[in-house]
Order: structure tokens, then C-alpha cells, then sequence
């Protein structure tokens, strides 16, 4: 299954409705794939924004708003069961963004961070209290326990992922992680993170020279939603400035 490289893999974003920026990561996320020499069709699970266009949209509704890898694990299923699909695809965000060259070969082993693994202090967050409830299940199934939630874009199988998904019980709270829950479940062999690969920027930064010295030489940027503002976005536009074809206006 992992073995086998397409021609061509399609990409699927999992959206909500929450963007206070018009979806300006989207947008800037869409351009990005320029920088994907394998791409096939874009699908979009959830909300539509208004100027979208040229991808197959899947309505979608976030049913548990305090479990949110429920609603993405429910969005990811939607889109596997589309005869569209191609059978591999790129499990993608709109806060993920592609920096330079990346073809499907650098996909076929995903990578994993365990220094992400919860601290007791950390325990009160919602995204570590689900993270550390899903390394609880994996080791109650005397399944492997390493982090994949490096919030960088994995490639998954149509077939497998709803199969798998099937044997946990991801829908109460505080949730599951459903890269987690895939790769340690079909015994994968990751590769630790290279932090020279990929930079993820957290907070807001004010000084738009030290944004592009954080991305310099990177393959893969991710941020948290307390990183965007105008100067993240002015960094965006000048990395991307041509508008993409999924963009109306």
C-alpha cells in the first residue's frame, strides 16, 4: 500500500466556517500546491468559501464543536467514500503550506514527534488532554505510540483510513487524533522530524524580516491561528503572489 507511488494524489482540506480572514489560509495553502509537482484534484470537506472554485467540495457540519479531530476524522471519511478520490491522498490543513519542491516519494513514510508526548501541565489543554487520551488507547491495544500530529500534511490510504477509524471509539469527548490513531495502527515505520524541515510558527510575530528568516531553507510551514496577522499574511503574499486557479477573485 505504501509502497506503491501514483502518478498523481489528490489533496483534501477539511474546513470550518471559523476563519476570521475571509480564509485567507486556504487561499494562500491553495497557492502553495504549486510547489506539489504530483498533484491531482483538491477536495474540500466542509464549508466553501466564496471565492473558491475548481475543486470538488463536500458539504460537511461540525456536529461536536468540543471535539474537533471528531469532526476532522468524520470529514476525512466523507471524502474516502467519493469514487473521485484517488486511492492515496494528502491529508492537508489550510494552515499547511508547501515552501519549496515536494513530490509524492517525500510522503511515503510519515513523520512523528514525540516530544510532543503530554507533560502533566499540559494536561488541561484540550488539544493534550485528546492527545493523551489517544496514546492511552494505543497502548490498551498494545498498539506502537508515536506522536504523528506534526501538523504536516500525510499521506492516507481511502480504504484503510475509515477501516481503521471503525475500531476506536473517537467521538467522545475529549476525542481522539486520528494521524495518531492511522499510523501506529498499521505499524508503519516513521521517520522522527527534522526540524530543518519544517517550521511552525505559534504566535504572532510583528517583525516581517524574522518571519522569513524562520522559513528560509524550509520544505513545510505551519501556523496556529494565534500566529495570524497582517504581517503573517504580508510574508504569504509576497511568498505567493500569483493568484492560484481555485481562486474566483
Amino acid at each position: 500500500m505504501f509502497g506503491i507511488l501514483e502518478n498523481k494524489i489528490d489533496v483534501v482540506y477539511k474546513l470550518g466556517s471559523g476563519s476570521k480572514s475571509d480564509d485567507k489560509e486556504l487561499r494562500y495553502s491553495l497557492r502553495s500546491l504549486s510547489n506539489f509537482k504530483d498533484l491531482g484534484k483538491v477536495f474540500v470537506v466542509g464549508f466553501k468559501p466564496r471565492w473558491l472554485q475548481n475543486v470538488i467540495h463536500i458539504p460537511a457540519e461540525d456536529l461536536h464543536p468540543a471535539n474537533k479531530d471528531c469532526n476532522l476524522i468524520n470529514k476525512l471519511i466523507l471524502a474516502c467514500h467519493h469514487p473521485e478520490l484517488s486511492d492515496m491522498f494528502l491529508n492537508m490543513s489550510d494552515d499547511q503550506l508547501f515552501l519549496n519542491n515536494v513530490e509524492t516519494s517525500d510522503f511515503l513514510k510519515p513523520y512523528y514527534d514525540n516530544s510532543l508526548l503530554i507533560s502533566p501541565t499540559d494536561r488541561v489543554k484540550r488539544w493534550r488532554r485528546r492527545l493523551h487520551n489517544t496514546i492511552g488507547v494505543l497502548k490498551e491495544k498494545k498498539l506502537p505510540q508515536n506522536c504523528y500530529e506534526t501538523h504536516i500534511p500525510v499521506r492516507l490510504s481511502k480504504k484503510t483510513f475509515p477501516e481503521i477509524m471503525k475500531e476506536f471509539n473517537y467521538s467522545d469527548v475529549p476525542g481522539l487524533c486520528g494521524n495518531t490513531l492511522y499510523f501506529n495502527s498499521i505499524f508503519i515505520e516513521g521517520v522522527e522530524l527534522d526540524k530543518n524541515v519544517a517550521i511552525k510558527i505559534e504566535e504572532a510575530q510583528t517583525n516581517f524580516e524574522f518571519i522569513k528568516q524562520l522559513c528560509e531553507h524550509k520544505t513545510h510551514l505551519n501556523y496556529s491561528e494565534s500566529a495570524t496577522n497582517s504581517q503573517l499574511f504580508d510574508f504569504l503574499q509576497q511568498y505567493f503572489p500569483e493568484q492560484s486557479k481555485y481562486e474566483i477573485f
